[in-house]
C-alpha cells in the first residue's frame, strides 16, 4: 500500500530562505504520523545553485527561451507533484505568490483536499483572498493538523503500524 501524500505548498520565491525553514520545522513536527510529506524545495531543480526565476529571467545575460526553459522545469515539476498528492497542506503567510495560488487551484480542480496552516495567523488579511478560497480547512499549528488528518483522513502514526 502506497503512503498516503502530502504537499508542502507555500511561498519560495518571496520567502526569506526559499521556504525551507517552515517546511522543515513541518517535517519535524509531524514526522511521527505514517505520511509522505512532499517538500518543493527538496528537488534539485529548486535547490540553490539553481536560480529562482524571477532572478534567472532578470539576469540580463539570459535569453527569452533560456529563461521560460528553466521557469517551466519549476512549475511543471511542482505542478506533477501536486497531481500526485492525496492532501496539499499550503503554508498561509504574506509571501505566498502566483505559484501558490496556481497550486491550490490545480489541487481544488482535482479534488485533491487543500488544508492550510497559517504562519501566524493574526496575518491572515495578508494572504491573497484567491489562495484562502481554495482551502477546505485552516490550522494555526501542526498538532490541530495532525489530530485532524488521524481523525478525518485515518492517517495513522508510524509505532501504530
Amino acid at each position: 500500500m502506497n503512503r498516503t501524500r502530502m504537499y508542502l505548498a507555500g511561498a519560495i520565491e518571496k520567502s526569506p530562505d526559499g521556504g525551507v525553514g517552515i517546511r522543515q520545522k513541518i517535517q519535524k513536527e509531524m514526522s511521527d504520523l505514517d505520511i509522505q510529506l512532499v517538500n518543493p524545495c527538496d528537488f534539485e531543480y529548486n535547490q540553490d545553485e539553481f536560480p529562482t526565476m524571477w532572478s534567472h529571467q532578470r539576469n540580463l545575460e539570459n535569453d527569452f527561451e533560456e529563461c521560460m526553459c528553466h521557469s517551466r522545469n519549476i512549475v511543471e515539476g511542482d505542478l506533477d507533484h501536486v497531481r500526485l498528492s492525496d492532501f496539499i497542506l499550503v503554508i498561509l503567510d504574506e509571501n505566498c505568490g502566483c505559484g501558490t495560488a496556481s497550486e491550490v487551484t490545480i489541487a481544488q480542480s482535482e479534488h485533491i483536499p487543500v488544508l492550510g496552516i497559517f504562519v501566524n495567523p493574526e496575518k491572515w488579511r495578508t494572504v491573497h483572498p484567491w489562495i484562502l478560497s481554495c482551502v477546505k480547512r485552516v490550522f494555526s499549528n501542526t498538532e490541530d493538523l495532525k489530530r485532524f488528518l488521524i481523525s478525518f483522513y485515518g492517517v495513522e502514526l508510524k509505532d501504530k503500524k
